[in-house]
């Protein structure tokens, strides 16, 4: 297999009718002022070729690590559908970030990482509140 691409969002949705896909608010970097971090919804979309010698399904594994540090491991299944094209998505709800780092996540089938995002999540000082006049 190998990954076309993989990134993480606020939101995803797949059409059922047309099989598109909308991402929505992309996440590449993550500032907050204060420590331990929640992040209520997470999600995080690859897409995968197919390969001559890959089974149309197979398993493999997201994992999610804070620097060095194991957040998440879970296992997906990956099922081609006798496509050469698929997508693995992964949402995870309540991820807390203990402290500043890169939050690395990969998919990985047998030990091999075929797919990989990261995001940098930095402390930031507190910045004073912007305010507008609408009319």
């Amino acid at each position: 297999m190998k990954s076309v691409y993989m990134l993480c969002a606020d939101g995803i949705v797949i059409d059922r009718r047309t099989n598109n896909v909308s991402i929505f608010n992309i996440i590449e970097e993550i500032n907050s002022i204060g420590f331990p971090l929640l992040i209520n919804k997470l999600y995080t979309i690859c897409l995968m070729n197919r390969e001559a010698n890959d089974d149309e399904i197979t398993e493999a594994q997201f994992e999610l690590k804070l620097d060095n540090k194991m957040l998440l491991k879970t296992n997906t299944s990956i099922n081609f559908q006798h496509r050469q094209k698929t997508r693995a998505m992964l949402e995870v709800s309540g991820l807390v970030i203990p402290v500043p780092g890169t939050l690395k996540i990969n998919l990985h089938k047998d030990g091999e990482v075929f797919a990989f995002t990261e995001i940098v999540i930095n402390k930031i000082e507190k910045v004073p509140p912007a305010s507008t006049t609408i009319n």
